[in-house]
């Protein structure tokens, strides 16, 4: 176990717990309480302090989740996105339906940038990936979401064995421009910049090389879609102006 928290709910490095102090594991409705311990080595490390057993599964999964929140960044298809804040699961949930009423799932991970607007979604898989229904729901939220694997030795939550976009996947030539320079190491913010307003001129002349056979749901769904991305990629570019 890399972190836990303090009384107050603040989540605590390992490497920052003082020995002595009672720290505490909550998941759910249980709550365990958790002291500092050295091991082999003197290495710190936590454990339960009245000998309950946690679920490693679980224990890894709150690691990563609190990594995440920690460090505000994760990488995907060699693109670094760095947010401002990070929500967790029900907090993370109760964000999102204020914005989208309907909204019914439970979010590993929200990433929010310095306005309070959403950037992406963030899954960790430790046990299993998100099926289809999950995937289905996912797009029809229109949230850029991530998903990062981790394999089973559960052993380094700094470093997960796979990232893919489970929404986010359309192969629009401007966002793919994008990410080969940002691949390259050769990308400008001007560049970014330039590509970011042909994806908004995309919009502007949208409604000019559509199918006619399409519904105005269907035109409706994909606008959506695309001023979604559009906020995305603003807000990576704006991030990296700071």
């Amino acid at each position: 176990m890399i972190y836990a928290e303090d009384i107050d709910g603040n989540s605590i490095h390992i490497d920052y717990a003082v020995k002595g102090n009672t720290y505490y594991f909550r998941y759910e409705d249980k709550e365990y309480e958790i002291i500092v311990a050295h091991g082999d080595k003197y290495r710190k490390h936590y454990k339960t302090k009245r000998g309950e057993d946690i679920d490693v599964n679980i224990i890894f999964h709150k690691d990563c989740q609190k990594y995440l929140k920690e460090n505000k960044v994760v990488n995907v298809e060699n693109l670094t996105i760095t947010c401002d804040k990070v929500l967790l699961e029900a907090e993370a949930a109760r964000y999102i339906k204020a914005k989208i009423p309907d909204y019914s799932m439970r979010p590993d991970c929200l990433f929010l940038d310095s306005d309070g607007k959403i950037m992406c979604i963030v899954e960790v898989n430790v046990t299993h990936a998100k099926d289809y229904k999950d995937i289905e729901k996912i797009k029809q939220y229109k949230i850029p979401t991530i998903e990062l694997t981790y394999g089973k030795q559960k052993d380094n939550y700094q470093q997960p064995i796979r990232t893919e976009w489970l929404y986010f996947r359309e192969e629009e030539s401007c966002e793919i421009e994008i990410r080969k320079r940002i691949r390259s190491g050769n990308i400008s913010i001007q560049k970014a910049s330039l590509s970011y307003n042909k994806t908004r001129e995309y919009i502007r002349t949208f409604n000019a090389r559509v199918r006619p056979s399409r519904t105005i749901e269907q035109l409706t769904e994909q606008i959506e879609f695309v001023t979604n991305r559009i906020r995305f990629i603003d807000a990576c570019i704006q991030k990296a102006l700071v």
